[in-house]
């Protein structure tokens, strides 16, 4: 028998779907938009294994309620959704994908700060209002 996986998000990578198939786990996912104490509902009613955390709150109250949680993963860098304390307490490991978006958050941010020099925001909106300031728009030059 494999293990009870429970996915906070719709679905994962391709690849990552695949090796959760190869190890023949059960996999549950909540589905965009779904409140966060269905996490709770399902961790309680699967009595899951495992929790890949993308999206929603993992509180206290979801780290209890399965008594066969064994590890908490972050589909990301960040576990600010996860009570660290908590799942310490309980001896739950949660792990992290350390620079697993490095990339996309560096593309990120270099893609905000020209969308904030060339003023893109304000250019937007005045163009969908019908104005075009080709002859009074001053943009800096990278």
């Amino acid at each position: 028998m494999g293990y009870k996986i429970l996915i906070t998000a719709p679905t994962l990578a391709d690849r990552a779907m695949a090796m959760l198939d190869e190890l023949e786990a059960t996999v549950f996912t909540i589905p965009d938009g779904a409140p966060d104490s269905l996490i709770y509902d399902i961790a309680s009613r699967e009595q899951v294994d495992g929790i890949i955390v993308r999206i929603g709150e993992i509180d206290a109250k979801v780290i209890d309620a399965s008594a066969n949680l064994r590890v908490l993963s972050k589909n990301g860098i960040g576990v600010d959704n996860v009570d660290l304390e908590h799942a310490t307490r309980k001896g739950i490991p949660v792990v992290n994908g350390r620079n697993s978006n490095s990339q996309s958050v560096a593309e990120h941010a270099l893609g905000m700060m020209i969308a904030l020099l060339k003023d893109f925001r304000r250019l937007d909106s005045s163009v969908r209002n019908g104005n075009w300031e080709k002859a009074t728009y001053h943009a800096i030059k990278l």
